[in-house]
């Protein structure tokens, strides 16, 4: 239950602090994906650290994008 709770927390901030377009936002993608669930639940830490670093990845691409 408290990685589920931490897991829901960290989805949230991740969607909340993206400023893409619904559509790039692959953090949201990934989050719908009907695996995810099993992947949170076998790799709760890598899970957590590839959202990290996907969503630092798109932010990154989306500051290329507006210079």
């Amino acid at each position: 239950m408290k990685t589920r709770t931490l897991l829901m927390l960290l989805s949230l901030a991740l969607i909340s602090g993206c400023q893409s377009p619904p559509q790039a936002n692959q953090v949201t993608r990934l989050l719908a994906h009907p695996q995810f669930p099993a992947a949170r639940q076998a790799a709760p830490v890598w899970a957590k650290d590839a959202l990290n670093t996907i969503n630092d990845l798109q932010k990154e691409n989306d500051l290329l994008k507006i210079k």
